[in-house]
């Protein structure tokens, strides 16, 4: 459950730093657990869902990485989150840093393979051949 929709969830939730700090620690200690190797390898579920995050170029660092891109969205969100939208009053306002990280995320490749320097190959899914930049 993303940490800012965890209100409509559970309506005794109150937003507050501490609630919203909670969630993320819980979020991430189950989400660390859930694809440690050795949950893995014990669960199917778990290595089965840990292998549509799981890329090589990652390994073997692919849990840190999430985990990093997780906290770093949540430093983003956290003060936006208690500055901007709890002043204002708009609970819908939070969605303002969302779609700026999700268009940034789009835009990304297609930016980078336009404007970009470095040059790289990458396979697709479903296909053998390579795809180079």
């Amino acid at each position: 459950v993303p940490k800012y929709f965890i209100g409509d969830f559970f309506p005794a939730y109150t937003s507050s730093a501490v609630s919203l700090t909670f969630a993320l620690a819980l979020n991430q200690t189950l989400f660390t657990l859930m694809f440690y190797r050795r949950s893995r390898e014990r669960f199917a579920t778990c290595a089965y869902v840990f292998l549509s995050q799981d890329r090589r170029e990652d390994r073997p660092d692919t849990l840190i990485f999430q985990v990093t891109e997780d906290i770093m969205r949540f430093a983003v969100y956290f003060p936006f989150k208690l500055l901007v939208v709890d002043a204002v009053g708009s609970k819908a306002l939070i969605f303002i840093p969302i779609a700026v990280n999700n268009i940034g995320d789009g835009l990304a490749e297609p930016v980078g393979v336009y404007w970009g320097r470095h040059k790289y190959s990458t396979t697709a899914l479903y296909h053998k051949g390579k795809f180079f930049t």
